[in-house]
């Protein structure tokens, strides 16, 4: 049964869901989410048609990923030492000429682009640790990110690294800047995304990150040739090798590998898939980095906020740390699914939408307003995290058997929270070793045996009735029984 928003399910057996009378989509490739003509209800009522549950488990069939896009700015001629305001755009795809959802520049830069400069007459240390340095930087959790693009019975992942790059002045004629601003170089962050319908992180993430270096080492033999400024071709060309290949390569099917050899390098990448569907997948690459920065607690509100069907909002300006705590929401609520408005970054010119009087679990990077006094909000910071309730609000009081939970999960939590420190933990989340995988893995299974003897217990107490979470009265009883 899908609810307005919420969770829902039909039966104890996880996955097995109705089917849905198919929805028909109305948007093409190159027509945007959502437009200014719509009030922030509409925007949320049509994420809650969406059944996450069917996008969950896609066809192994197609392509790895659907296209790469390269998302950044064009100089302009507003740029000043005082406004460095830009507007992101789409600068390259591949496959050439590929359709796009338009939205996409939006949610690769959520809090917009600016641009940053440099004086010539500086230290060249500063210029030359942008144009030279190491590509560790676009590895950390703040500047590799996933976002979901979502419509119809399809789920996309955009896989995102930002990386700083000169912003090239190609006008002719500069006569009409002025001294100051010629004697000023002008930076500004790149977006390199994959857009996928499957959650293989590991393996795109290691492709861009390949991909990314050697357009690096193009740009930079680029600039050092300032003869003819052609630059070695050979990086360029082993880049849309790369592309070309990944493009090319089948999926593969469940509970089976995949293994590449990268063009240029030596190495190699080895992925296989795990069994089950894709939320396995998500909890492999989210739920170890959240299960570290939230504490017990903090993660039995957020827990318990969403099978409510509260308005859960999560704040955090990593935007690796922030997909990651939303996308982890999945796999945890297994055998749920939710159905109500689900959108791990959303971008700042779409923060309307936060005033819709509907369940939702949305991310964002920051706050532009106020917010309704409703909602539950996270704020995770590098240092400590702080959640706000609504007034004689405890989420945590409606939570059943809570104490055997808390006593199920507590030892994982701890081993995961103590292996690294608070910094590690916010630069490199995603880094685990077999240790924390496994510790993981035992944590996720009893958060999911905890809701199959939930239900279980509900379904001895109601005989075969039929069960909705978003259902009040029923939750309400079933607390009763405990």
């Amino acid at each position: 049964t899908q609810s307005t928003g919420g969770l829902a399910m039909e039966t104890l057996t996880p996955y097995q869901h109705k089917k849905h009378k198919k929805l028909k989509s109305t948007s093409n490739p190159k027509t945007k989410l959502s437009n200014s003509d719509k009030q922030p209800h509409e925007l949320v009522s049509k994420h809650n048609k969406y059944n996450l549950a069917k996008a969950l488990m896609p066809k192994r069939e197609g392509k790895l990923f659907e296209y790469f896009i390269v998302v950044g700015a064009r100089y302009s001629e507003t740029l000043s030492e005082r406004s460095n305001d830009l507007t992101p755009e789409v600068l390259e795809t591949y496959p050439p000429n590929a359709k796009y959802h338009e939205t996409i520049p939006d949610f690769c830069f959520p809090n917009g682009l600016k641009a940053e400069s440099l004086l010539l007459t500086d230290s060249a240390t500063d210029f030359n640790k942008i144009l030279y340095g190491s590509l560790q930087d676009a590895e950390d959790s703040n500047h590799s990110f996933t976002f979901l693009l979502t419509g119809g019975d399809e789920l996309l992942y955009g896989i995102c690294v930002l990386n700083l790059e000169l912003l090239p002045d190609d006008r002719k004629d500069r006569s009409t800047r002025s001294r100051s601003l010629n004697a000023r170089m002008f930076f500004c962050n790149r977006c390199y995304c994959l857009i996928s319908r499957f959650p293989f992180f590991q393996m795109h993430f290691e492709v861009l990150y390949s991909v990314l270096a050697k357009h690096r080492l193009f740009k930079i033999q680029q600039m050092m040739d300032r003869v003819n400024k052609t630059g070695d071709q050979e990086s360029f060309d082993e880049a849309l090798q790369l592309l070309r290949q990944y493009y090319e390569m089948e999926v593969p099917s469940k509970d089976s590998g995949i293994c590449f050899k990268l063009v240029g390098e030596v190495r190699s990448i080895n992925f296989c898939c795990p069994k089950g569907n894709e939320d396995k997948l998500l909890s492999q690459w989210c739920l170890a980095a959240i299960f570290r920065l939230l504490s017990i607690e903090e993660l039995l509100v957020l827990f318990a906020s969403t099978l409510l069907e509260q308005q859960v909002l999560i704040i955090c300006p990593n935007l690796g740390i922030l997909s990651a705590a939303v996308i982890s929401l999945i796999p945890l609520l297994r055998p749920f699914v939710y159905q109500g408005a689900f959108i791990p970054i959303l971008p700042r010119s779409y923060q309307g939408c936060l005033e819709a009087p509907l369940p939702f679990v949305i991310g964002t990077p920051e706050l532009g307003g106020s917010q309704s006094k409703n909602t539950i909000i996270f704020r995770l910071g590098r240092r400590s995290n702080e959640v706000s309730l609504p007034l004689d609000f405890n989420p945590l009081a409606l939570l059943p058997k809570k104490r055997k939970l808390i006593r199920s999960i507590k030892p994982h939590n701890i081993f995961l929270r103590q292996q690294s420190s608070r910094a590690a933990k916010w630069t490199t989340p995603f880094k685990s070793s077999m240790a924390e995988l496994e510790a993981m893995n035992l944590m996720l299974n009893e958060f999911n045996e905890y809701l199959t003897n939930v239900i279980s217990k509900f379904l001895e107490v109601k005989g075969s009735q039929k069960f909705k979470i978003s259902d009040s009265d029923s939750f309400s009883n079933l607390v009763n029984q405990f």
